[in-house]
């Protein structure tokens, strides 16, 4: 997952939660580059191919401790070899676009 900073809106590393199927995903490693954090998620077992998952991230951001839930419904799709990423959330707006 990546979420983006906004301004002086900072995402809160510590606060980041998630959930796949409604089950924890723990634990989550994470890098940023620029405003971008990206949050991982190593799954323990095989994920069934084609699957779609529900996939729910909470977290909060810096200065303003505002709580953030984003849930992307049946956005991923597991293929043999690849994992998903749905596009990176913006603070403060809508996910932002990601280049192709």
């Amino acid at each position: 997952m990546q979420l983006e900073d906004a301004g002086d809106s900072v995402v809160d590393q510590a606060t980041v939660t998630m959930t796949v199927d409604g089950a924890p995903a723990t634990p989550l490693t994470f890098s940023k580059v620029d405003k971008t954090t990206t949050a991982r998620w190593a799954s323990p077992t095989y994920l069934p191919s084609g699957a779609n998952l529900a996939v729910v991230v909470n977290f909060k951001d810096t200065p303003r401790r505002r709580d953030h839930r984003l849930t992307h419904a049946d956005c991923c799709s597991v293929r043999e070899g690849s994992g998903c990423l749905p596009s990176p959330h913006r603070l403060g707006g809508p996910p932002a676009s990601r280049a192709s």
